[in-house]
């Protein structure tokens, strides 16, 4: 009988340690401290009946628990995971009580609520050519988190020495020279060895900082792990408010760890910010968009197939980079579908994508986007023309137009 408290509170009290479970000792010689969150990485067999110490976490990373009929009994026990049950716990009876956490995982519109409480979700299948898998599919789910997204500098004089943080993306930077104790003053400095905290983390490293304001004392050049560097010039030294009172947006974040396996279909019904980054999308897979949206950053094409069409990635604020694969539509504004031809989009009748088809003289299409006998309607000459196999122009009779 296993008593169940879907997503509550975890003891308020508790500080919990980490544990990480080694694979060459067995689960229940493991399991031995309270206030532990104990991390399953490998696959283990149950030799005994067990009984959880208090107030305890197990959280699933790739591993699982094989019971061989034995239980283990919960003393409020939470256990995170972010797959089925029946993926990760085999042949074990849960006694006692326990807290069952989604891993974060925000319920998506596609999930289905069981009777114990636990997500049930469209399972992903993998590519695997020697069981006649045909593509993979993969439903890319929400990854709602908060993000700052200014360039903040925070700043907090001591005794005439200024203090600095910079912000930028979501991470805070910190210079080593704050990190030990040292000031910087706002001259020109240049700070090349950082450390990078999030938000929460520097609340609690540096309480000394507790305002954010600008500064007119100079300006400092922080190079970033990436070998970027970015500079901050002086500004109104006017703008001051709480360091608490900083505040989030929330964005639905994609990242290339959930775009990671080549012949793959990615069902996207969410619309995903790339946060400026960029997505490239792995060997011979498909981006299928089922309501959803990418906006934000670059997505490297790397010969992907769009669908329903090319359109859909086209009415994103995307940059794009490569080709899309053979053979993908794309619908022009006019309604006509156009289809890649492994160079670029052209129409039925192999003009490029969205040439002119009539117009003035000077609006007639170059050589390169139309094709020996393209015919235009010049409304500067009143009649039509047709381009010949040595890309000129000419009339009915086969003479060169030149206007």
């Amino acid at each position: 009988m296993i008593n169940v408290n879907v997503g509550g509170p975890i003891q308020a009290d508790c500080r919990y340690k980490t544990k990480v479970l080694r694979g060459n000792l067995s689960f229940e010689s493991q399991v031995t401290d309270v206030n532990t969150k104990y991390i399953v990485k490998w696959d283990f067999s149950l030799n005994q009946d067990i009984t959880m110490p208090e107030y305890c976490i197990i959280e699933f990373d790739g591993g699982s628990i094989n019971g061989n009929g034995h239980k283990i009994y919960g003393v409020d026990t939470v256990m995170i995971y972010n797959q089925l049950l029946s993926e990760i716990l085999f042949d074990v009876d849960l006694e006692g009580t326990w807290i069952h956490k989604n891993g974060g995982y925000h319920p998506d519109n596609e999930d289905i609520t069981a009777i114990d409480g636990s997500i049930l979700k469209f399972a992903n299948k993998a590519y695997d050519a020697e069981l006649f898998s045909g593509l993979g599919r993969k439903y890319l789910r929400k990854n709602i988190v908060d993000v700052y997204d200014d360039n903040i500098w925070a700043v907090k004089i001591i005794n005439g020495v200024v203090y600095v943080l910079y912000a930028w993306r979501n991470v805070w930077y910190v210079p080593y020279n704050y990190r030990n104790g040292m000031g910087i003053i706002l001259r020109n400095t240049v700070v090349e060895e950082i450390d990078s905290y999030n938000i929460e983390d520097v609340k609690t490293l540096f309480p000394d900082v507790q305002y954010l304001e600008y500064t007119n004392e100079g300006s400092i050049v922080i190079t970033l792990p990436n070998g970027s560097s970015i500079t901050q010039s002086a500004l109104d030294a006017t703008t001051k408010y709480p360091f608490d009172e900083i505040e989030a947006t929330k964005r639905n974040i994609l990242n290339q760890e959930e775009i990671n396996e080549p012949n793959t279909i990615y069902i996207i019904q969410y619309d995903y910010d790339l946060y400026d980054r960029t997505i490239v999308v792995p060997e011979n897979s498909v981006l299928l968009f089922d309501g959803g949206s990418l906006v934000g950053g670059d997505v490297n094409l790397n010969g992907a197939k769009i669908l329903p069409n090319y359109n859909e990635v086209v009415k994103s604020t995307l940059n794009l980079i490569g080709n899309p694969a053979f053979g993908s539509v794309r619908v022009l504004e006019n309604g006509i579908a156009a289809v890649y031809n492994g160079v670029k989009f052209v129409e039925a009748d192999g003009a490029e994508a969205g040439v002119k088809r009539n117009g003035t003289s000077e609006q007639r299409p170059s050589p390169t986007q139309a094709y020996p006998g393209f015919q235009y309607f010049d409304t500067t000459l009143g009649y039509a023309i047709w381009l010949n196999d040595d890309g000129e122009w000419v009339d009915a009779t086969g003479s060169v137009v030149n206007e």
